[in-house]
């Protein structure tokens, strides 16, 4: 068991080289198949380039805040309480239209 509170992890950048910060509550190799669980925070205009994870799917959940999450070239408006599954091999980049807080979760693809 591992208990902690999400405001007493540490703050750090995401891995895609931005300024938007996470805390990660759990790592790759901590549950099977579990790459990461995160809180991210962005600022107003701040952006997640686009990218693709092949061997990853990811789950945001929107806790707060509205954005634009573009997955595939197809742009989608992202507000409070939303959910979405991000497909392995999926083109995926997200931007905050108002102060925007998400937790997620990837889990790896299956052979």
């Amino acid at each position: 068991m591992k208990v902690e509170n999400f405001d007493q992890l540490a703050l750090k950048n995401v891995a895609h080289k931005c300024d938007v910060k996470r805390q990660r509550f759990l790592e790759k190799g901590d549950i099977p198949f579990l790459t990461n669980f995160s809180r991210a925070f962005f600022e107003v205009g701040q952006k997640v380039e686009a990218h693709v994870h092949e061997d990853m799917h990811e789950v945001f959940f929107v806790l707060k805040g509205e954005g634009e999450m573009e997955v595939d070239g197809e742009v989608f408006e992202i507000k409070c309480n939303d959910a979405i599954w991000i497909e392995a091999g999926e083109s995926h980049q997200i931007q905050a239209l108002s102060p925007l807080e998400l937790l997620y979760f990837g889990l790896e693809e299956k052979e």
